[in-house]
């Protein structure tokens, strides 16, 4: 039996959840493709439902600034509008990292900026979000789509910010 790399990357958030006593019951981790998941919990701060999709193509540049590219397709965005109209707190979560799984970044971005990123027009068939750490920051340069780079969002690296009251 093998463990599909979705579940894997399920299994990390839920770990940290965990280890982090941030969950006050079980996490539930549903299943949608290959290469993303959905994960409902509780905290003392409400209900979160998370939407994880994965890269394993961190591209350097010279500086040694590592980027990752999420594409999305219809079927993704229309279950991320689906989950956005429940009552729940919606982060997209983004997770880099190379082949060899030994050097990883995790973003989270609000549903409402991701999917203004991303855009809802028809003129853009791709439709995908750029993750972008830069070498010495802390925060991590999120665009894509709809967004140039130059005005890109800065997402915290350390997202317990999103747990807190």
């Amino acid at each position: 039996m093998s463990i599909k790399l979705s579940d894997y990357f399920g299994g990390v958030i839920i770990s940290y959840l965990l280890n982090n006593k941030i969950v006050k019951s079980a996490p539930v981790l549903c299943d949608e493709s290959e290469n993303s998941k959905s994960l409902f919990f509780i905290t003392d701060n409400g209900e979160y439902n998370l939407y994880i999709k994965y890269s394993r193509k961190f591209n350097r540049n010279k500086k040694n600034d590592r980027k990752c590219t999420f594409q999305f397709t219809d079927d993704e965005l229309a279950k991320i509008k689906r989950y956005k109209s429940e009552k729940n707190k919606l982060y997209i979560a983004l997770i880099c990292t190379d082949k060899n799984l030994t050097q990883t970044e995790v973003a989270f971005i609000p549903v409402n900026e991701a999917l203004n990123i991303l855009g809802s027009d028809n003129i853009n068939a791709k439709k995908q979000i750029y993750v972008k750490h830069s070498k010495g920051k802390h925060d991590l340069s999120i665009w894509g789509t709809m967004l140039d780079e130059k005005k890109s969002l800065k997402i915290k690296k350390d997202f317990n910010w999103i747990f807190k009251k």
